[in-house]
């Protein structure tokens, strides 16, 4: 809620259009019901697709359980993945600055050029950790592991440096078509993206292939295919950008707003290291009889990457508060309450009849 509250406020000081066009719909002259089902035609469409693409994590897991000795290869992929957590989390942003400040060829460019700025930000501390001794001493220094363990993590990490070039390339063009409200063919993109993540992993695992190439190929093969189709649907959508009467925003303006909301969902991601790194300090007598802390790790990671398809439709409500907000507040806070409603009784039906048991066991493959 800070971050719609922050968004609105930038919005205003800066007299941000929230809206394409050049004044947006009249919505006094728009019935309640047009009004709302407007909303929930751009809001579940995105919803969706931020779902879907979380999906990505269960499917990695999936497949890196069917490797042998998967369990242990699915902690240290978690572990590696939690380093990168907070240079993606400030990542999922993107769409949201991109949303609210590129509204004209000016505003375009001078954005590119900042993210391309942030993208050799992201990248460089990926290099060091997954390339240099200091990056070695670094993970060491987090997770207490033996020296295979360590290097297998940094391995990951290497893999990843380019993640941030891809998947900010990604999340800008998915805010443009956010922008555009063209929030269906979003859904439809991620889903053709999940098949052909799902695709490579079956084929790496099918090949014997090994693990860590086998994911990496995945998300890059993902990610480019994403890239792809994103900016083939935008291609006719680009006379939606036109001159709305705003001045070109400079630098400052667009780190005053993106640093800010990036900032503070990187410092939620911090969470995850950290507590994996207090779980690698455990000493194993203190575990319970039978339990391996790699395989605490391996299922922690498993919830992990479960309850955000719930939080995530929840976190796409920002979207819709700066398409629409501006003109009709009041109905989007009542669109807010409805999926609120929505979200949490889907929650509290999966938590107390079993389904997520059954989730974990048959479509994770987790004993």
């Amino acid at each position: 809620m800070g971050a719609l509250l922050g968004v609105l406020r930038v919005c205003h000081k800066n007299d941000l259009p929230l809206s394409l066009g050049t004044g947006g719909p009249v919505y006094s002259s728009v019935s309640e019901r047009e009004r709302q089902a407007k909303y929930n035609r751009f809001f579940w469409p995105l919803a969706f697709t931020g779902s879907i693409g979380l999906m990505g994590a269960l499917l990695k897991n999936y497949f890196l359980l069917e490797f042998p000795d998967g369990v242990r290869e699915l902690a240290i992929f978690a572990l590696a993945w939690s380093i990168f957590m907070p240079l993606q989390s400030a990542m999922w942003m993107v769409p949201q600055a991109v949303n609210v400040l590129v509204v004209d060829r000016g505003s375009l460019r001078k954005s590119l050029q900042f993210f391309g700025g942030i993208v050799c930000l992201m990248t460089l501390p990926l290099f060091v950790i997954g390339f240099t001794p200091l990056g070695y001493d670094f993970l060491g220094t987090v997770y207490e592991l033996d020296e295979e363990g360590l290097r297998r993590v940094q391995l990951y990490l290497r893999w990843f440096v380019s993640f941030p070039l891809l998947m900010t390339t990604g999340q800008f063009l998915q805010g443009m078509m956010v922008r555009a409200e063209a929030t269906g063919k979003t859904t439809v993109i991620e889903v053709i993206r999940m098949l052909g993540m799902s695709l490579v992993l079956w084929y790496g695992v099918s090949r014997g292939n090994d693990p860590v190439a086998t994911l990496i190929y995945a998300q890059i093969f993902a990610d480019v295919l994403a890239i792809v189709l994103r900016g083939v649907s935008l291609w006719p959508l680009r006379g939606k950008w036109t001159a709305v009467g705003k001045v070109v925003p400079s630098f400052r303006e667009i780190a005053a707003f993106f640093l800010p909301i990036a900032f503070t969902t990187l410092m939620f991601s911090f969470g995850r290291p950290i507590v994996f790194g207090f779980m690698t300090k455990i000493d194993a007598s203190n575990l319970p009889e039978g339990t391996s802390m790699v395989a605490m790790i391996a299922g922690l990671n498993l919830a992990w990457s479960f309850v955000p398809l719930f939080v995530n439709p929840l976190n796409q409500i920002r979207s819709v508060f700066v398409n629409y907000a501006r003109e009709d507040l009041k109905g989007v806070v009542v669109l807010l309450k409805r999926v609120m409603v929505i979200i949490v009784s889907v929650w509290l039906l999966v938590a107390w009849t079993g389904l997520a048991g059954m989730f974990f066991r048959g479509l994770q493959g987790a004993d």
